[in-house]
């Protein structure tokens, strides 16, 4: 009994502090705004995670605290992104703000947004038209 309690407490705490799949949080706006079974539509990120942030830095698996610090300009303390697993970064005056590990990944970019370590995309030009290429994955293109 005592390990049903605890486990619900730490769900109930998951779920209040916010920490999801941001990839899902893409999707599920999505189907929210287009309908469960959308082709294409347009998004902004500012509406999808709707808090203050100036810069989002998508980090791909392996990569090395040395390389956030070099693509961010901020000294990071976390570990290397795990192995299957991308790292979103949000950062506001100079500050990262949250980070939230996504697995699995069901959304893919256009190559003009992808950098050597990371996706980089700032909040006064988050809006992209977010495509179904095949059930259950997505792609994402900037637009201008």
């Amino acid at each position: 009994m005592r390990n049903c309690k605890f486990i619900s407490m730490v769900i109930l705490l998951f779920l209040l502090s916010g920490c999801t799949n941001p990839a899902e949080e893409i999707i599920s706006h999505s189907e929210r705004q287009f309908g469960k079974k959308f082709k294409e539509g347009r998004i902004d990120l500012l509406k999808v995670f709707d808090f203050p942030w100036d810069t989002l830095y998508i980090f791909y698996p392996l990569i090395y605290p040395e390389d956030i610090e070099n693509d961010t300009g901020i000294n990071y303390k976390g570990n290397v992104v795990p192995d299957d697993t991308y790292l979103f970064v949000f950062v506001s005056d100079g500050t990262i703000i949250r980070e939230i590990k996504s697995r699995p990944f069901r959304i893919s970019f256009e190559n003009e947004l992808m950098g050597l370590n990371s996706i980089k995309i700032r909040s006064n030009d988050a809006k992209f038209l977010i495509k179904a290429t095949s059930p259950g994955r997505y792609r994402m293109i900037k637009i201008h």
